[in-house]
């Protein structure tokens, strides 16, 4: 039986795929790299969502060939992104509206995801979503990033319930494969802003948080 609901934050409940690569194109450039003209693969660009910052730096790096550390390139990224996410960051449809009917149906809520403990929290605070979750798996919490379970695994114990209790809501490939190798049932929302992303392993496929409903989950 559900008794839990765990969200992923990039975009799921914050359109920030744009943020993320205008971020990136930015610190790159300041060392000599423009992220435009440089040929990755489509696979190569969905193997990235998902991931913690950290992680998709750390690939980066070595395919850019930048003589600088992954942590470098990471702490002037995430200054750059807080500057850009003040003002420009939205919730995408269905999001207050899905958190109102599971906490309708007293689901536990709590947020797993790869962004960090600051991003996290200034999108609740901003969104004043910071009441209704009250558990929260950020970057800093976790020793490997998706597809490693071990996020999801985390949000389960801190919801106190078994992962085969919780429904985890995601958009990126990676994250799938975290929840399920958790042990959660997983609902895979498309995003049309994202590189297409392998949603089959998930338990269902909508097009919105608006989609969903509780039959969907007590079916699940």
């Amino acid at each position: 039986m559900i008794k839990g609901i765990i969200y992923d934050l990039d975009d799921v409940i914050i359109n920030s795929i744009g943020l993320h690569v205008q971020a990136s194109d930015m610190v790159f450039a300041e060392y000599g790299v423009q992220q435009d003209k440089v040929n990755l693969s489509d696979k190569l660009k969905a193997s990235l969502l998902g991931r913690r910052v950290i992680d998709v730096m750390e690939i980066l790096v070595k395919q850019y060939k930048i003589k600088a550390s992954p942590e470098e390139i990471h702490q002037r990224r995430e200054e750059i992104f807080f500057q850009l996410a003040q003002d420009k960051l939205e919730l995408l449809p269905g999001v207050k509206e899905s958190i109102k009917l599971f906490r309708e149906h007293d689901y536990k809520l709590a947020i797993a995801s790869s962004a960090t403990k600051k991003l996290i929290h200034l999108v609740l605070g901003k969104f004043e979503l910071l009441h209704l979750f009250p558990e929260v798996v950020a970057a800093e919490d976790i020793k490997k990033g998706k597809p490693n379970p071990e996020v999801y695994q985390l949000a389960a114990k801190k919801l106190v319930l078994d992962p085969s209790e919780c429904v985890v809501l995601e958009d990126a490939n990676n994250g799938i494969k975290a929840a399920k190798k958790a042990g959660c049932k997983c609902i895979a929302i498309r995003n049309q802003y994202v590189p297409e992303q392998n949603l089959s392993k998930a338990d269902l496929i909508v097009d919105s948080l608006n989609d969903i409903t509780t039959l969907m989950i007590k079916k699940l």
